[in-house]
């Protein structure tokens, strides 16, 4: 029970926000607000050279996204998405996580317990 409501937290509960892009895989994990792995709306196999790609990987030397990387691969909905996120630099601050259901970003038991219920979590701390 205990290693399944962990997968659920890590899954649905971490999300990142994109710093340098240096810590966060492109496809496996949850950067996109609400969509998840981007892996898992693949169209096509992912080929092998870019399945392991930071998010970094994906941008082109003048810093802007390297749209050809992985637009195909992926539905439209999904790469306006993208398009709305700010590509990874060099020189910002590293990637970090915060809880994606809680408004405020802060984890807390009150989190973990509502979604292993699949409640929306207020921001409110376990006193």
């Amino acid at each position: 029970m205990a290693h399944i409501c962990g997968r659920l937290l890590v899954l649905h509960g971490l999300r990142w926000n994109v710093g340098n892009g240096t810590r966060i895989r492109f496809w496996q994990d949850a950067w996109v607000a609400d969509v998840g792995p981007l892996v898992n709306l693949a169209m096509a196999p992912i080929p092998e050279a870019i399945l392991h790609d930071w998010v970094a990987d994906a941008i082109n030397s003048d810093g802007s996204w390297n749209w050809s990387r992985f637009r195909f691969l992926l539905p439209h909905n999904a790469v306006l998405m993208i398009a709305a996120i700010n590509p990874p630099t060099p020189n910002s601050n590293a990637d970090q996580f915060y809880c994606g259901s809680s408004n405020s970003g802060m984890f807390t038991a009150k989190t973990a317990y509502n979604l292993i219920l699949g409640n929306v979590v207020q921001d409110e701390e376990v006193r």
